[in-house]
């Protein structure tokens, strides 16, 4: 029962607490003046140990909603059609994949109780990113990252010396 509750939602140790306070004293096994502890959490947590205290990964909301089911369905059908269009089947070092990295120096979420390890948090998108960008194809062929930085020029030698080649854009 606990797991189902937990996986409807993402709590914060506090919101479990004061949720079970309430719980308890509605059913009248405990006075409104006495609420729950940490230290009945603790033991909450050793009665059911598949609940997980978690710090979610930041999820902004254009990205919560973008990974809609119906979203992600129209995704893979516009997929499929460009592989057939292209003929890509058989074609894998015509095939990348690109994935960004942002870097955000601000707003971590607090720890929740979830039922998996991974969970997810909404937060805003205000914060300044800088964002890395890697891509290689379907052979494992990969070519340099992009770094793209905040404002007109950034000194990067740290990350020159990594990457022989480097390509930097600034926004």
């Amino acid at each position: 029962m606990w797991t189902i509750y937990f996986l409807l939602g993402c709590y914060t140790v506090s919101e479990v607490v004061a949720n079970a306070t309430n719980y308890a004293v509605f059913l009248g096994k405990r006075p409104n003046d006495k609420p729950l502890s940490l230290k009945w959490f603790k033991g909450f947590q050793q009665r059911w140990p598949e609940l997980l205290v978690v710090r979610p990964r930041a999820l902004s909301n254009y990205r919560a909603e973008a990974t809609s089911e119906a979203n992600v369905h129209e995704y893979f059908n516009n997929l499929k059609s460009v592989v057939e269009k292209h003929d890509l089947y058989n074609k894998p070092e015509c095939v990348y994949n690109i994935d960004e990295k942002g870097i955000q120096t601000e707003h971590t979420p607090p720890f929740i109780i979830s039922g998996t390890l991974k969970a997810s948090a909404v937060t805003s998108s205000r914060s300044c990113v800088t964002t890395i960008i890697g891509y290689g194809n379907a052979l494992c062929t990969q070519l340099p990252p992009f770094f793209v930085f905040k404002g007109k020029r950034t000194e990067c030698r740290s990350v020159a010396r990594v990457y022989t080649r480097v390509i930097r854009v600034y926004v």
